[in-house]
Parts: structure tokens; C-alpha cells; sequence
């Protein structure tokens, strides 16, 4: 080991020496270079060395590079000659790569860090040689992992970008629908590349002004795909097995369709025409209509063939659609898009909202085409209304009317014209409520009657709404908050109608929750409730959610997190108690609305509330409201991981951060980060002894052998880290 982390570091000097020569750096800074990368080198020599140490050995050769770029624009070097350390840092962080290529091939993530890397150190004097490395890592990351549709995408887009190669771009994606016949992904970028190739061509045509015969358009064509002539910079990719293996036979036979058929559609010649006088704008637009690659020919095909092999998906239809509408000059392929979409999705609501704003496109509210675009769009509506007599049509076409009646607020007609169309479709709406309305168009009939001042209205909406629609946690929500927002409504109701109401139907809603803990706090910050009840109300709020199950431990840890949170934000002087004398204070008050210009005992409560302490500002918060909180918490809650992470974040004292990590690691024994950041915390604190009885016992609860070692590698790095 240490001959080969030897032979790596004399490798170096060149380039040290060079530094020095240029006074990039000092002869301290390099001999901290020389210590870091040392140590490094023998990461890497382990045997199992984990990715993060080849990833923190890559990211500190980068810093280093970028220090010494930005040290050479200093001293204003940077067109001077290039010299061995221009370039050295690059080669050894390409060798880093490929050394952890060789344990760790398997991780995409890897193969697309090192392409990221390679695409961003081509530079002009250097980009040749960079696409050559480039080309070939996109082959051998392809080879290692053939049905990863973004490395076949990358590579497409290296041929087609970098090498101009629009036909090694074709092949490419041709071979990767070999493999990846179902990849939406892979249809929608192939389509994208031949409606590029076919715009191309057309922009030339028209920027030399080509009239342009068949023989003309297959030679622009092919010389639209010809690339570098340097097969170097080529993703040459060998056959692969996924090519050949398995059910491909019915594979190929797509793919060979179209490429057979492309290369009809190039080989193209015009026929013999009889002889008819035209005139000079005739002819060229025959031979433009006679050229089918020019009318999308392949396009069409290739769309085709992905609906086939991707039938049921409406969002693989519209990416199509809008391909096409980017590019423009496809009419007729983009109303074949359309048509497919009504003949195969004619009873899907959503489809049918699609058709309807497509006659509408690229039209703006400025547009002299719109209030023709409006008219054949309300008038798709209406027809699909009829169809489809369903309350997710009628929330689309509603949500269609109110988006255009906002961007057409200036055009006072139009805005008329919508208002009037709104308030029908409301009234349909209302009218048979049973079987159109739906809980996303409760919610924008109540926000339009506030809109246009009627609270009242939207309340008794939302009450109905929520007896049909009682799991609905957002209707709940809009109308506790128009009941909060109303000063003559009594707190007594707006507590029961949370408690006994909204909670019992949607006891999983984390925005329910928080709306009710938000009042209560504001209340208490208002002087209206006192201390107890408050956490009183958080106590009972942690038994229902842990009555839901095991599936409930995300909302746990919010509101257990919520709740220290709060207590940590209480003035100094206010006091948590314990569950049980919480318990008996509220049992004495017995009154769940106390008006508190009859209580006197809330007055000490309002003051302390509304008050501004400097020792609070001082320390941050109330440690020991806070620490009352989470004992609370530990004795009558089920505490959660990340609830004892929060506190952990909170508490100052050393003693008390030991108990949380104690706490947390018994919470869950088998979550290695628990363990590592005690670990940490005991290693900071030069606690070493703890810390090797601590890792003992992590070990021993770890499951099985890989396990151990990672917590082992994990528990190495972090002794490197903290003690050096």
C-alpha cells in the first residue's frame, strides 16, 4: 500500500514544482497539498474504500483547481503558455473517476458525475480532446447500465450538439428503444430529434432559397447528418445483450420499421411529371409537397410507433403535441396528435379539458385571433359538458373560466363575457350539486362569493360542502378560517367545531392540525388562554395521533417538533408543569370558554404573554419550558427520531444532549445515523472512552455484517475528521 501511495505522490512533483515556479502557491501551501492528498491516497488504498472518500478527493482536487484559476487571472496569467499544472489537476481528477469507476460501476450517479465533470472542462483549446474522453465515457456508462434512459439521452444529445452527428444521434436512441421499448422518455426525444433534423433543413432551404427537387432535399438531409469525420469523438457503442437477449424480436422489428422507412423517405425521387405550365412559386410548392421527410414524414412515424408501445399515458401525448406546436409548421401532424388523443381518451375528463384549450395554442390576450380562439374553445366545452356530465369536467371547464377571466381583466368585454359565463356555470353547478360538484370546485365557488364580498354565502357553501365531501381536509381548513377570521364568532364553537368535526374526519391532515395549534398559540399569545390549556390541547393532540398507527410517525414528529418549538419561544417566566398537574388545573377550571374579563387568574398569564424579556434574548429561549417539553413528550408520547433530533438542535447544555442521544438511540437501535451522531457529539466533547462503549453497542444492535460496516467506515471517517 504504501509503495503505491508512494509511486501516486512522485507523480506529483512536476506539477508541485510548477505551481511554486509560477508563485501560485507557497511552499507551505504545498506541503498542505502534499499532507491532504497523502491522506487521501491512503483512503483510497483500503480495501473496501467507500464512494465518499473518492468523492471528497475529487471535490478537494476541484477547489484546489479553482484556486489556482483564480490565483493565475490575479497575477494575470492566464494567457500565458500552458505548463504542466494547466492541465494535471484535470488528469488526476479523471484518474480519481475512473479508480472509483473500477469499485463502483454499478452507481448511476457516479457515471453522471464524471460526464458532468468532462462537459465542463471543454474548453476552446481543449475541447477535442475532452469530447473524445467524453464520447467514450457515455459508451462504457451505457454499456454498464442499458436502461438508463438519461446516459442514452446524454449521448444522443453529445453526438447531435458536440459532433453535429444527427444520424449517430438517431441510432443511438434507435438502439436505446431496442432496449428500453416502453421509455416515454427515450419516444419523446427521438421525436424531438427528427422534427429538429426536419427544421433544420427547412431553415436552410429557405435561408439559400432552394427550390429544391428530391435529389436536392437527400442531399441536404445527409449532409445535415454528417458529423466530424474524427471518428474519435463518436460514441462508438459495441452490441449489447439486451439487444439480443430475451423477447427482442418483436423489438427490432419496430425499430427496423422505422429506420427502413426513414431511409425510404430519404431515397425519395420525384416521378415524372407531364409537362404543365406553372409558375415559379407552383413548382416550388409542389416539390415541397412532394418531398415527404420535408411534410414530417418521419415524425409521424415515429409518433406512430411510440403510441403503440405506450398506449394508456395522455401526458406521452401531450409532450407530442407540444413538440410540435414548439416548432411549428406541422399542422396536420399536430391535428393527428389531437385526433388520437379524442379517439383514444374520449371519456377521461382531463383529455377532454386538453382539446378544448388546444384551440386556443400560443394565443395571448393581445392576439386579434382570441375572441375566435374563446368561441371554439367555450363552445368545445360545452359540447364535452354534454358528454361528460361529470364533477371533474365541470371543475375543469370552471377552472378554464376563471384563468381567462384573470388574464383578460383589462379587456373589459372579454371580462364581462367571463363573469357571465362564471356565474352560469356556478348556478349549473349549484343546481344539481349532488352529482357535479367536487371538493376543488366547493373551494373556488367559496373563494369567488368572498371575492365578491359575500362570507356569508361562502360559509353556508362550505357547510354543505363538507358534509358531502366530510374527508376533504382543505374545505374543513377555508372554512375554520373564515369562522376565525369572523370577530362575532364565538372561540367556544370554532374549539368544538375543530375538535369534535374537522379532527374526527381528517385526523391525518397535517394542515388541520397545524390551523388548530396556530389558533390555540394566538389565543395564548393574546392573553385569551392560559399556559395549561394550551399544552393540555398539544398533550391530547399526540394521543389521537398516536391512536392512528404506525403510519402516523410522520405527523407525530411535526407536531412533537411544533411543540418544543413553542415551548422554546415562551418568555422566560411562563412555566410548563408536568402531564399530571396540566391534568388537574384543567379539571379545576372545568370551563372550556373563560371569559377572561372574569378571570383574574389570566391576567398574570396576558402580561407575561405580551411581554419582552432581555434574558431570553440573551439565551435564545426558554431551556426550561423546553426541557419540561420533551420530558412530557418521552413519558406520554411516542417521541420519534426526528423529534430528538429538534431537541438536540435546542438544548444548550452538554449533560442534558447526552440524555437526548441516549434517548434517541433507544427510540430506534437500528438507525445508524443516531448512532453516528452521538458518536460525534462524544468524540467533540473528548469523551473517547464513552465513544468506543457507545460504537460497541451500535455494532452489536446492527443486523447483519454490512451494516457493522458501514457504521465501522462511517465511525473511521468520523474520527479522521473531528480528531485530525
Amino acid at each position: 500500500m504504501a509503495e503505491a501511495v508512494q509511486y501516486q505522490l512522485e507523480r506529483m512533483v512536476p506539477e508541485l514544482e510548477d505551481l511554486e515556479r509560477q508563485q501560485l502557491f507557497t511552499k507551505p501551501e504545498i506541503k498542505a497539498i502534499i499532507k491532504k492528498r497523502t491522506t487521501f491516497e491512503y483512503a483510497l488504498k483500503r480495501r473496501k474504500a467507500p464512494l465518499t472518500s473518492f468523492l471528497r478527493y475529487i471535490e478537494y482536487e476541484m477547489n484546489v483547481d479553482a484556486l489556482r484559476i483564480k490565483r493565475k487571472r490575479r497575477l494575470g496569467q492566464l494567457n500565458d503558455k500552458h505548463s504542466v499544472s494547466d492541465y494535471s489537476i484535470s488528469q488526476r481528477i479523471i484518474s480519481i473517476f475512473e479508480r472509483a469507476l473500477v469499485r463502483h460501476r454499478k452507481i448511476v450517479a457516479l457515471w453522471v458525475q464524471y460526464i458532468e465533470f468532462l462537459s465542463s472542462r471543454r474548453s476552446a483549446d481543449t475541447e477535442q480532446g475532452y469530447a473524445r474522453a467524453l464520447g467514450r465515457v457515455y459508451a462504457r456508462g451505457i454499456m454498464a447500465h442499458p436502461f438508463d434512459e438519461e446516459l442514452w439521452i446524454g449521448a444522443a444529445a453529445h453526438e447531435m450538439e458536440v459532433n453535429g452527428n444527427g444520424q449517430g444521434a438517431r441510432v443511438l436512441l434507435q438502439r436505446a428503444l431496442r432496449v428500453n421499448p416502453k421509455g416515454q422518455k427515450l419516444w419523446i426525444e427521438y421525436f424531438r430529434l427528427e422534427v429538429l433534423l426536419v427544421e433544420k433543413i427547412r431553415a436552410r432551404r429557405r435561408i439559400l432559397g432552394i427550390d429544391g427537387n428530391a435529389d436536392q432535399d437527400k442531399n441536404e438531409e445527409e449532409s445535415s447528418n454528417d458529423g466530424d469525420d474524427d471518428d474519435d469523438d463518436v460514441v462508438k457503442l459495441d452490441a449489447l445483450d439486451e439487444e439480443r437477449g430475451g423477447k427482442s424480436g418483436e423489438k427490432d422489428d419496430v425499430m427496423r420499421e422505422i429506420a427502413d422507412r426513414i431511409e425510404e423517405i430519404q431515397m425519395q425521387k420525384s416521378k415524372p411529371k407531364p409537362k404543365v405550365a406553372m409558375s415559379e412559386e407552383q413548382i416550388k410548392a409542389q416539390a415541397q409537397q412532394n418531398n415527404e421527410y420535408l411534410q414530417g414524414a418521419v415524425p409521424k412515424l415515429v409518433f406512430e410507433q411510440a403510441i403503440v408501445a405506450v398506449p394508456k399515458s395522455l401526458a406521452f401525448r401531450e409532450e407530442f403535441a407540444s413538440i410540435y406546436r414548439q416548432f411549428g409548421g406541422f399542422d396536420q401532424a399536430y391535428q393527428r396528435v389531437l385526433q388520437s388523443i379524442e379517439d383514444d381518451f374520449a371519456s377521461d375528463p382531463e383529455a377532454r379539458a386538453y382539446l378544448c384549450t388546444a384551440h386556443l395554442g400560443s394565443v395571448n390576450v393581445g392576439s386579434p385571433e382570441l375572441v375566435d380562439a374563446l368561441k371554439l374553445a367555450v363552445d368545445a366545452f360545452s359540447l364535452a359538458l354534454e358528454q361528460l356530465d361529470n364533477p371533474e369536467m365541470w371543475t375543469r371547464y370552471v377552472e378554464f373560466l376563471v384563468q381567462w377571466r384573470d388574464a383578460c381583466k383589462d379587456v373589459e368585454g372579454l371580462l364581462r363575457y367571463f363573469c357571465v359565463l362564471v356565474d352560469r356555470a356556478l348556478a349549473s353547478v349549484m343546481q344539481q350539486r349532488k352529482t357535479r360538484a367536487s371538493p376543488k370546485l366547493a373551494l373556488m365557488i367559496a373563494d369567488l362569493a368572498v371575492e365578491r364580498g359575500k362570507p356569508a354565502d361562502a360559509l353556508g357553501w362550505l357547510r354543505d360542502a363538507t358534509q358531502m365531501f366530510s374527508d376533504c381536509d382543505k374545505l374543513w381548513v377555508r372554512q375554520l378560517d373564515l369562522l376565525i377570521d369572523n370577530p362575532n364568532e364565538a372561540p367556544g364553537r370554532i374549539e368544538r367545531m375543530f375538535e369534535n368535526e374537522a379532527l374526527r374526519k381528517c385526523p391525518r391532515s397535517k394542515m388541520l392540525w397545524d390551523q388548530w395549534l396556530s389558533w390555540l398559540e394566538a389565543r395564548f399569545a393574546s392573553g385569551q388562554l392560559a399556559v395549561d390549556r394550551v399544552q393540555s390541547k398539544y398533550l391530547a393532540a399526540f394521543i389521537r395521533t398516536a391512536q392512528l398507527g404506525m403510519d402516523s410517525a410522520e405527523l407525530r414528529t411535526h407536531l412533537q417538533i411544533r411543540f418544543v418549538n413553542w415551548a422554546w419561544s415562551l418568555p422566560l417566566n411562563i412555566k410548563l408543569r408536568s402531564a399530571a398537574e396540566v391534568s388537574a388545573s384543567i379539571i379545576e377550571q372545568n370551563d372550556d370558554d373563560v371569559d377572561v374579563d372574569d378571570a383574574d387568574d389570566y391576567d398574570d398569564h396576558k402580561e407575561a404573554a405580551l411581554m419582552t424579556d432581555e434574558m431570553q434574548k440573551q439565551r435564545g429561549g426558554n431551556v426550561e419550558a423546553l426541557r419540561k417539553a420533551y420530558n412530557n413528550v418521552a413519558r406520554h408520547a411516542f417521541p420519534t427520531i426526528g423529534f430528538y433530533r429538534r431537541c438536540l438542535e435546542l438544548e444548550p447544555d452538554a449533560d442534558h444532549r447526552k440524555l437526548l442521544h441516549e434517548m434517541a438511540c433507544r427510540v430506534d437501535a437500528l438507525d445508524i445515523q443516531a448512532w453516528l451522531d452521538y458518536l460525534r457529539f462524544l468524540i467533540e466533547s473528548r469523551n473517547l472512552d464513552s465513544a468506543s462503549a457507545v460504537f460497541y453497542r451500535a455494532s452489536k444492535a446492527m443486523p447483519d455484517e454490512e451494516k457493522r460496516q458501514i457504521l465501522d467506515s462511517a465511525y473511521q471517517n468520523l474520527q479522521v475528521q473531528v480528531i485530525h
